[in-house]
Order: C-alpha cells, then sequence, then structure tokens
C-alpha cells in the first residue's frame, strides 16, 4: 500500500472529477473516505477512492488522499 499524500484541502478551491461528471467548489469538510465540497448549487460528497481532484493546478489521485487530514500530516506522507 502506498503512502497517503502529505496535502492539506480543507478550504481551498478544487475540481473534482467523478463517474464522468466534473464539480469544482471549495472543500467544507474532509473526512477518512469523504471531501465535501460546498459548489454553486449546495454541498456535495464525494468519496475519495475512484476521484480525481484538482487543487492548487495539480491533479491528485483521491484513493492517495484516503486518510484522515492530520493523519497525512503527522505521517509525512510523500508529496
Amino acid at each position: 500500500m502506498t503512502k497517503p499524500l502529505n496535502i492539506y484541502i480543507l478550504g481551498k478551491r478544487v475540481k473534482v472529477m467523478y463517474n464522468n461528471k466534473t464539480s469544482e467548489g471549495v472543500v467544507v469538510s474532509e473526512t477518512r473516505n469523504m471531501v465535501m465540497v460546498k459548489t454553486m448549487k449546495g454541498a456535495k460528497s464525494f468519496p475519495k477512492m475512484n476521484s480525481v481532484f484538482i487543487v492548487d493546478g495539480k491533479v491528485v489521485e483521491g484513493d492517495m488522499m484516503v486518510a484522515r487530514p492530520f493523519e497525512r500530516l503527522l505521517r509525512g506522507g510523500g508529496r
């Protein structure tokens, strides 16, 4: 199993691609397996697995973010 990425996305503007659909907004909540994004149409929850996130111009596979945010930071996962 690969280490989770050391990335903090809470409060950042992201683009999420999941099930051939794209949504854009601000991350308002994050759990071990889910990310909640506030979009123009309201809050939407996305699973990290099988999702792709674009954060600060970087493409991040959601599978690499499966962990609680503080666990990723404590472990100092790859960048």
